[in-house]
């Protein structure tokens, strides 16, 4: 029955959402309206229950008030809509064959794939009674478990980590709490793991495919660049396919282990230097923050593309409300719109600036605060007590922004001294200076312009090299001047203008202000999350921002490194980038400062994870490479005979081959990898029985994440009535990573695997060094220090028994046995 409300209460939001978004997004083709209001559904569905349990605390009455206010919202909206359209101030857009295209092509087959993959990854019930995963959420499952559980069974809100008690848990938990709603609505967890995941999928695959729809509008570009993003990968293939490997014997050896082995694909073999992952076998599927994360970022890039690149400023506020609750959905995500947002509100001041000044030097000026902010950047970061992780990172830096800063200086030398025309005389010379000043257009005489400009030239550069002298040194200073030199430029520019009564356009400036507008809303939703949960954990924390070089890269030159993780999309890049108009070249600029930064800083713990970031780019790169091979390779090779235009057959049967030897390059490792994916969990495929009769069978070919003896326990933890098991109980058990007592049963224990936890920034081990002692020697330690730290239970199984010389002896004599199977025994400390 909890299963079937469950169902009935995510239809609901989904319904509300569609309600909701319907008269805001009007104007766009229904299966746009369907993307915003499902996104919409499940921004209130992540938020609506959490608020309320901020007052109530996570209970069914939390959950309850949070599907009346989605039905409040929507009916509000509705009424209204409803109104409006009598008045005829809304009309709807109706369907057409083009939504069509790519919901039978792209997203009906993506989305099947993804939700395949969820279906047999998470915790499916073995013939013996054991749990199995798939290989990819192996891990990262067990944790989003504990969570999920904890926060509907312990119901203390805001949370703690049930992994380590008495933790605030900082970690982006709303991915997990409304998985939370559905266990609290009485669903298996099973049931309440998967489906707002399989909604949230849903809504990353629409929001990839209307993102590209919106950014290109060309729906091949659209269905090329969603499948460039979802299965594209590198070269790593061809160490599946290696011709000297094949001769020896040994290719067959290889496929085999690509196919049965533990992380062997050819998107993620670490040995190979290959860590360009697959975006659903790698990312959507066992990371749920990421999952959700990207369900609320793609909708919001494509009202960020709608609201500045097009200046359509009605999505100004759904877009910051969006963005603004990003932080405790997947920090990552707020991150990356927010990198991309300041790049493009700095090109929209410029071009403001720019459109109210008339002489050179001023433009110049203008064009040089970008340079001026980078600069501010990079002292302001440099300032900064950050760890340095990459052995010679000081020297990289030094060398890299030493030559950086020459160039930049040549160049801006070069554009500010004066010219020489075609006979060879510097333009601007005296020999026109009568007929300059003569001329009433000009403000100022050649003579006079090129002097500022040449000030203003040769004043940057030489700020911009004392500036990068003064970083290298990790001074404030590094900091200050490229701030004193934006001012001082602003300033020049206003002083300027005032002198000669010039404004900067009115269309730019209301540009300016409405982006103004989305930055502020933003940040006011974002800011009690960041200071109330993200900035407490890593604040303080070395571990959270470091200097590195190169991302993960370990093993290859940095050029390789890329060139076989992403293969071709790599290479096609900077071609691609050229290729695009100005105003998508700007739009991709954004996420390549996004590329430079994970370049140079390592954002969390785990290095790894700064892929969050970068398949943002890696999404936008997808996007241009796709729009590039449409646009050249696409189309029929033709000559013009006698005035009519001729396909030549077999130059066009050439580009289309060549067009499709690059898409098997870039698809082949990808679709590899979600074979292999598909198959390490339990799965149906055809297999010989007894016989050697081939058939579609069932085959249990996933991971045991957890032994039947404790799903036993677990299940006897959730339903003892005769001595109940305190929702806060504290276990003490062994700090594996897929602890039954705290995936299950929501309960916490002692201390929690430190795979989990020192990613977190979360120092556990201190409490980790006490376990031992407790179980070796619990006459000396075990009370004392269960006292200290409230311990209720202690485990005693297969693992505890194989890390620890368990004194089992003591425990039987001192402590109440209170529950006992095959394999393990609880006990129960006195009180």
């Amino acid at each position: 029955m909890g299963n079937i409300i469950s169902v009935l209460y995510i239809l609901a939001f989904a319904g509300c959402g569609i309600l909701t978004a319907r008269p805001i997004f009007a104007s766009d083709r229904p299966l746009k309206r369907i993307l915003f209001g499902l996104t919409f559904g499940l921004v209130m569905l992540l938020w609506l229950p959490v608020l309320f349990a901020f007052v109530l605390d996570f209970t069914l009455a939390a959950q309850i008030l949070a599907l009346a206010a989605a039905v409040v919202i929507a009916g509000v909206s509705t009424f209204f809509a409803v109104k409006k359209q009598k008045n005829g101030k809304i009309k709807y857009k109706v369907a057409s064959k083009r939504d069509l295209v790519p919901l039978l092509v792209t997203i009906v087959p993506l989305v099947a794939v993804g939700w395949i993959l969820h279906a047999n990854h998470t915790i499916t019930n073995a013939s013996d009674g054991s749990l199995h995963v798939g290989q990819c959420t192996f891990g990262d499952l067990c944790m989003h478990l504990s969570f999920i559980t904890s926060i509907s069974v312990q119901k203390t809100f805001p949370p703690n980590y049930s992994l380590l008690p008495g933790t605030p848990l900082g970690y982006p938990f709303l991915c997990d709490s409304v998985s939370s709603t559905f266990y609290t609505l009485g669903a298996s967890l099973r049931i309440a793991a998967m489906l707002p995941a399989l909604y949230a999928f849903l809504v990353v695959v629409l929001g990839v495919y209307c993102f590209f729809d919106e950014w290109f509008k060309n729906t091949r570009v659209s269905v090329l660049a969603t499948y460039l993003f979802f299965i594209g990968g590198g070269l790593g293939f061809a160490y599946l396919f290696n011709n000297k490997q094949l001769l020896a014997g040994e290719g067959i050896n290889r496929w085999q282990e690509m196919l049965e082995g533990f992380y062997k694909t050819p998107t993620n073999l670490p040995d190979a230097g290959l860590r360009w992952v697959n975006s659903i076998a790698d990312m959507l599927v066992p990371q749920r923050a990421t999952l959700f994360g990207w369900a609320l970022l793609f909708p919001a890039l494509q009202l960020l593309h709608r609201a500045v690149m097009e200046r359509e400023y009605k999505f100004i506020v759904p877009l910051g409300i969006i963005a603004g609750c990003m932080p405790l959905v997947h920090t990552h995500s707020f991150l990356a719109i927010g990198i991309i947002s300041a790049f493009l509100f700095i090109a929209a001041l410029g071009k403001m600036l720019m459109s109210g000044v008339s002489e050179k030097h001023e433009k110049l000026a203008v064009r040089n605060l970008g340079l001026f902010v980078c600069s501010a950047i990079v002292g302001a970061l440099r300032m900064l007590n950050i760890r340095v992780v990459t052995e010679g990172l000081d020297d990289r830096f030094t060398i890299i922004a030493g030559t950086l800063t020459v160039v930049v200086s040549v160049v801006m030398l070069a554009l500010a001294l004066p010219k020489k025309n075609a006979k060879g005389e510097r333009k601007g010379s005296d020999d026109g200076l009568e007929t300059e000043l003569a001329t009433e257009l000009m403000p100022m005489s050649k003579v006079a312009e090129r002097k500022y400009v040449s000030a203003v030239g040769i004043a940057s550069a030489v700020g911009l090299a004392i500036s990068t002298m003064l970083q290298e040194k990790a001074s404030a200073l590094g900091f200050v001047l490229p701030v004193f030199m934006i001012a001082a430029t602003i300033l020049l520019i206003v002083s300027n203008g005032r002198k000669a009564g010039r404004k900067p356009a009115s269309d730019e400036v209301k540009h300016v202000r409405w982006f103004a507008l989305f930055g502020v809303i933003a940040v006011v939703l974002a800011a009690p999350q960041l200071f109330g949960f993200t900035f407490k954990q890593s604040v303080n924390n070395d571990s959270f921002l470091r200097w590195g070089f190169n991302w993960c890269n370990v093993s290859d030159s940095w050029l390789w490194f890329y060139i076989k993780n992403l293969g071709l999309i790599f290479i096609l890049m900077p071609v691609a980038l050229l290729s695009e108009k100005k105003q998508n070249r700007l739009f991709y600029y954004g996420t390549l400062v996004i590329w430079l930064l994970c370049e140079v800083l390592i954002f969390q713990p785990n290095p790894y994870d700064n892929n969050k970031l970068l398949f943002v780019w890696f999404a936008f790169t997808c996007g241009i490479v796709a729009n590039y091979l449409i646009t050249t390779f696409a189309r029929p090779v033709t000559r013009l005979e006698r005035g009519k235009r001729r396909v030549l057959r077999g130059k066009t049967a050439g580009r289309y081959l060549l067009l499709a030897m690059m898409l098997v390059a870039m698809l082949l490792s990808g679709s590899l990898t979600l074979v292999r994916e598909y198959i390490s969990g339990d799965h149906i495929a055809f297999a010989a029985d007894a016989n050697g009769k081939r058939s579609l069978q069932y085959i249990e070919s996933g991971y045991e994440v957890v032994p039947a003896a404790q799903v036993e326990l677990a299940e006897w933890i959730n339903t003892n009535t005769d001595e109940p098991i305190a929702a806060d109980a504290t276990f003490l058990t062994e700090c594996n990573h897929n602890n039954a007592v705290a995936m299950l049963t929501g309960r916490n224990i002692f201390c929690g695997s430190g795979s989990f936890l020192e990613y977190h920034g979360v120092n556990y081990r201190p409490r980790k060094e006490l376990i031992k002692p407790m179980y070796e020697q619990p006459g000396t330690c075990l009370l004392k220090y269960a006292a200290d730290y409230d311990i209720d239970y202690v485990l005693v199984g297969t693992r505890e028994r194989g890390s620890y010389a368990v004194d089992t002896a003591w425990f039987n004599a001192n402590l109440k046995v209170v529950y006992r199977n095959a394999q393990l025994t609880v006990y129960k400390i006195a009180k």
